[in-house]
């Protein structure tokens, strides 16, 4: 690979920023993932789709491809062309999006097809998405290794860095983080942001005397890493467990959650309140994906 000059690394790293902004509707679960599931679901039983009752269902799912889905995809594997990684699957990406895309508009415009159209086309609509899905899952894990950070370093100097402010907080780190090594997928300076915010917010009770403690705990589960704070002075009501990592039209200040989610969720993981009592405080659960290529 040919070394880059300074501006054309800035480009490229612009580049893989916009492409993690673009695979989002991608992820499990997201609007576009679904689009694709539904559009293979009705496929594999193509005189159901196309029956009185489905089809009004099934011709949504082909417009939200033909307008929205079919579009992206190509976005895709052009941006991923262009970062000079291995092209092979951003060029099974444009083609399994275009060769659906046609199968697409022959279903909208032609509904009635014969026995042997059906069948044929029975077979390759779930292919093309099975090839998409599977496309996409290898271009995000390659993007992914470009942004990523080891937590126990990150976690180990950051508390080091709190406790020469001589903060009055006892801090703990669980042997499973430093015995532990991963890497997960999210820079380190997003990381310590994200771990700033939680040791930044204000105790809940200032008049409480006992010695605030911060501990944390890690552990794995499939393709990611979870990390557990718990937080002795810190409670949340239940009432604002789904609220407290919301966006606000305020915006943010320093002791404000609500722009965790979405730093997580553009590198797939996610961020939620596990539990909060008076009796021992609240713990965070931060998840990230394991990098793959640790």
């Amino acid at each position: 690979m040919e070394e880059l000059t300074q501006p054309e690394e800035s480009s490229n790293q612009q580049l893989k920023e916009q492409i993690l902004s673009d695979l989002q509707p991608f992820y499990h679960g997201a609007w576009a993932h679904m689009n694709l599931n539904r559009i293979a679901l009705f496929g594999r039983n193509l005189n159901e789709a196309l029956s009185p009752r489905q089809y009004e269902r099934f011709r949504g799912a082909l417009t939200e491809y033909s307008e929205n889905v079919e579009q992206r995809l190509c976005l895709l594997a052009d941006r991923f062309q262009l970062i000079r990684f291995d092209v092979t699957f951003a060029q099974a990406l444009r083609v399994h999006a275009e060769e659906l895309g046609k199968i697409v508009h022959q279903l909208s415009v032609q509904p009635a097809l014969t026995a042997q159209s059906l069948a044929r086309l029975e077979g390759e609509i779930p292919k093309h998405v099975d090839q998409l899905l599977h496309a996409l899952r290898v271009l995000r894990e390659q993007i992914f290794r470009e942004f990523q950070s080891d937590p126990a370093e990150v976690l180990s100097r950051l508390v080091n860095e709190w406790k020469a402010q001589h903060v009055p907080i006892a801090f703990s780190l669980a042997a499973n983080i430093v015995n532990r090594p991963v890497r997960v997928v999210i820079t380190e300076s997003e990381l310590r942001m994200v771990l700033n915010a939680f040791l930044m917010l204000p105790k809940t009770d200032p008049s409480q005397s006992s010695l605030r403690e911060v501990l944390f705990s890690a552990g794995a589960a499939g393709n990611y890493w979870n990390l557990e704070i718990r937080d002795t002075g810190v409670l949340v009501n239940p009432a604002q467990w789904r609220t407290v990592f919301a966006k606000r039209e305020n915006g943010t200040g320093e002791k404000d959650l609500s722009f965790l989610s979405d730093l997580v969720k553009k590198y797939e993981g996610d961020v939620s309140v596990k539990e909060s009592d008076q009796a021992t405080g609240t713990t965070f659960l931060l998840r990230l994906r394991v990098s793959q290529s640790s």
